[in-house]
């Protein structure tokens, strides 16, 4: 049997009343040659019989017990037999384009280790948006992104494809990263490999209603972009120049995530987070507007946190609630 063009890997956890909606996402594209794994990490609803009433030869549906949603793509990774692979949140959807839009650029740009579109946003009201996105060339546009270090808002996990022999130089998604897995795992590859964009949209990203703070963001002391940050530094196949860019991108998330975690906990320790970062990268004009917030009434804060320049937005999205720090 000849490998699909695409596998399509879906991670499906307790997504009963959405995961019809994903897979008929995929039978309708524009491009057939596919198969669909869809990587049943221990549901504990009606998920995996809700999968199987979609009724498609290429759909197989894989139980593990419950690991998380990246030990859930590293088993799709594992059971792919093409050598391109798509991913797809079982609560996300696809635009009829979107393997047509990965197929453009695949055949393109085939030195690139990953591939992405543009993708649209819904909330539960069903008000659909786009986020403004940074680094990128004005619409239409397709092409290797200038600098993925410099972008903002521009890769999703449902919308992007990766070379399957990319994981064997990048690393597999990091089992037990609970938030955060996939920007690790782009972190990773664009250190490494160049990544292809097209402006044209290919999914539609369902924004869900705000969930408890301590599922929103790791309240670590330590970024979960640290570890993958460290092999990058001592890699001796990644150029100085990508390692400094990728150095100064850790950086700049790490102070937003300093923030996030004083809004969500009132007595986390920013002043000494701030100062270790000040410590390993110098002040700058970010570090020290972060540090003069920390100052600021609740009110404010909570303003300035919002403000897109702090990369709120961008970092656990556009429908999240701040909690009030008193």
């Amino acid at each position: 049997m000849n490998a699909p063009q695409f596998s399509v890997v879906i991670p499906l956890y307790n997504k009963a009343a959405e995961i019809s909606r994903a897979l008929y996402s995929v039978l309708r594209q524009t491009v057939q040659d596919f198969e669909v794994l869809v990587i049943n990490d221990g549901s504990t609803d009606a998920s995996p019989r809700v999968a199987a009433t979609v009724s498609d030869s290429r759909i197989r549906i894989i139980d593990q017990t419950n690991s998380g949603e990246c030990a859930a793509r590293n088993r799709g990774i594992a059971e792919a037999r093409s050598e391109v692979i798509a991913f797809l949140d079982a609560d996300d959807e696809w635009l009829p384009s979107f393997l047509a839009i990965m197929a453009r650029l695949t055949g393109s740009f085939p030195e690139a280790g990953a591939y992405a579109a543009d993708y649209l946003s819904t909330s539960d009201a069903g008000v659909v948006y786009r986020l403004p996105k940074r680094g990128v060339p004005r619409h239409p546009w397709e092409g290797v992104l200038p600098d993925y270090f410099r972008t903002r808002n521009v890769l999703s996990s449902s919308s992007i494809v990766v070379r399957k022999d990319v994981f064997s130089n990048a690393g597999l998604f990091r089992v037990g990263v609970s938030l955060g897995g996939d920007l690790d795992m782009w972190l990773r590859i664009a250190a490494r490999y160049p990544i292809a964009y097209s402006t044209h949209p290919g999914a539609v990203i369902h924004v869900n209603a705000p969930k408890p703070a301590s599922k929103q963001i790791e309240l670590n002391s330590q970024s979960f972009l640290d570890r993958s940050m460290a092999e990058i530094e001592s890699a001796a196949d990644i150029p100085l120049c990508i390692k400094r860019r990728a150095r100064d991108y850790v950086a700049a998330r790490d102070l937003t995530r300093i923030l996030l975690i004083l809004s969500l906990e009132p007595d986390f320790d920013a002043a000494q987070a701030l100062s270790r970062w000040r410590q390993s990268h110098g002040v700058t004009a970010k570090w020290l507007l972060c540090r003069l917030a920390t100052f600021l009434p609740d009110r404010l804060f909570r303003m300035l946190i919002a403000f897109r320049s702090f990369g709120w937005r961008a970092f656990v999205g556009p429908s999240t609630q701040i909690n009030n720090r008193a």
